[in-house]
């Protein structure tokens, strides 16, 4: 986890000044993820709490 924080951080301060569009499309598609992972979390917490 500690190593994709720095890798994050390393792009935000890189490419907030080269590139600001890439920043974005990143950022989006990272937010995509982890809105994913987070969805999928969510059910399957709700299934195993139905189950008991």
């Amino acid at each position: 986890m500690l190593i994709f924080c720095l890798v994050f951080t390393f792009l935000v301060v890189f490419l907030s000044d080269k590139n600001p569009e890439l920043l974005k499309d990143l950022l989006k598609v990272l937010a995509g993820f982890i809105g994913g992972f987070g969805s999928a979390y969510g059910l399957k917490a709700l299934k195993e709490k139905k189950e008991d």
